[in-house]
């Protein structure tokens, strides 16, 4: 789980209560994943409230085009009609702030059930849109709880750098280049075999040996697919090296590493 904080304003308009303020966030967040070549997961977006939804799909497809939305098969629709349905990323607005209206506070009060069905409806990664601050002391129990859970860090620092001599071999060739990889990086509960420039690019370069990433069938694990999701919705492009390759021409992987840099 993560949470993207925004300050927004929750007002009453005539179909129900509405956040604008996350609906243009999450529409910006879902065109920067549309853009990237390597995304190749589905998206949900859900919200307890309909006049949300509407709010949403307005604003998506504003921002969005229709390939783009389809590039991310992307559903939106409120939490009651997504229960059952997965994905591998899922945005929930949550749309509670300050200035909601009481009924919204009453409404999301008594609708632990709803929250419990919105997280868990994510295959790699939950993002919970909304006022972070807020959230955390708004005095509904499930909702603090949940802005407790998805704002804090939970992979503490490694004691070693490095996992394989393929890795430490990366690690020189990068710092040949004058760049400051960081071996073990923590992004939520993974680390990054290396984190490249985490402020500004954030380029995560991982080391795959085929043992360990490829399933019976010779093809990369869904784990790692999963993975990946997970790091672009959270801003991060994600390199990976085949051992081989790294073997066969470690110049060429630098030289594409560099280009990635170059790009952000």
């Amino acid at each position: 789980m993560a949470w993207e904080n925004v300050t927004g304003y929750a007002t009453r308009q005539d179909g129900g209560t509405v956040n604008q303020a996350e609906a243009e966030q999450i529409g910006r967040t879902l065109k920067r994943i549309a853009e990237d070549p390597e995304f190749s997961g589905s998206i949900g977006v859900i919200s307890p409230f309909n006049a949300q939804v509407a709010q949403l799909q307005t604003t998506i497809n504003r921002t969005l085009s229709p390939s783009e939305r389809e590039k991310l098969s992307l559903r939106v629709s409120t939490v009651d009609k997504f229960q059952g349905g997965e994905a591998d990323l899922i945005f929930f607005s949550l749309v509670l702030a300050a200035s909601a209206p009481r009924s919204a506070w009453t409404f999301l009060q008594r609708e632990r059930r709803r929250l419990n069905v919105a997280v868990s409806r994510a295959r790699a990664l939950c993002i919970v849109v909304g006022d972070l601050a807020y959230a955390r002391s708004c005095g509904i129990r499930h909702i603090e709880f949940l802005a407790q859970r998805a704002s804090t860090p939970w992979s503490p620092p490694r004691p070693h750098q490095h996992d394989s001599d393929w890795e430490r071999r990366l690690d020189t060739a990068m710092r040949g280049r004058g760049w400051d990889p960081i071996p073990q990086y923590p992004v939520g509960t993974r680390y990054l075999d290396f984190a490249l420039n985490p402020d500004g690019a954030k380029l995560d370069i991982e080391v795959d040996g085929r043992r360990w990433h490829t399933d019976s069938s010779g093809n990369r694990k869904v784990s790692d697919r999963l993975r990946d999701a997970e790091l672009q919705a959270r801003g991060w492009r994600v390199l990976r090296f085949w051992v081989h390759e790294l073997a066969n021409d470690m110049g060429a992987c630098l030289d594409r590493i560099e280009r990635e840099l170059g790009r952000r």
